[in-house]
C-alpha cells in the first residue's frame, strides 16, 4: 500500500526543524525576563532568601546584558534615568542595594554567625 513514507515526510520534517531553529527572540525579551525574575524574587523572599538571591542575581545579569546589547534604546535610557523599573525596583537600587542585601541575607540564612552579624549591623 504505502511504500516508503519516510521520503515523503522528510521535506516536511526539515521545514519544521528549520522554522523552529530560526525563531528569533525580541531584544526586549531580556528586559521582560529580568522584570519577571525581580518580581519572583520579591515573592519568594518571604520563604527563602537563598532562592530570592538567585532570582535577583538573574535579574541583574539579564538587565546588564540587555543594556550591553541595546545601549541606545529607549528602555535602556529609561533604566538609566530611573523612570523605568525592573519589577518593583529601579535599576540603580537593584544593582547597588537590593542584590547586595539579598546576597547578605542568603549568606545569613545558611550561616548562623552571618545572621548575628547582619542583625548587629542593622539593629545594634
Amino acid at each position: 500500500m504505502f511504500r516508503k513514507p519516510i521520503p515523503f515526510l522528510m521535506p516536511f520534517l526539515l521545514l519544521l526543524f528549520v522554522s523552529c531553529v530560526s525563531i528569533q527572540t525580541s531584544p526586549d525579551t531580556l528586559y521582560f525576563e529580568a522584570s519577571w525574575s525581580a518580581n519572583e524574587a520579591q515573592r519568594v523572599e518571604k520563604d527563602s532568601y537563598l532562592a530570592a538571591y538567585e532570582y535577583y542575581k538573574s535579574a541583574g545579569e539579564k538587565i546588564e546584558q540587555y543594556i550591553a546589547n541595546n545601549p541606545s534604546s529607549e528602555r535602556t535610557l529609561g533604566l538609566k534615568a530611573e523612570t523605568l523599573r525592573i519589577g518593583p525596583h529601579i535599576y540603580k537600587d537593584l544593582r547597588e542595594k537590593v542584590i547586595p542585601l539579598a546576597k547578605r541575607k542568603a549568606r545569613a540564612e545558611s550561616n548562623p554567625i552571618e545572621t548575628a552579624l547582619l542583625y548587629w549591623r542593622n539593629y545594634a
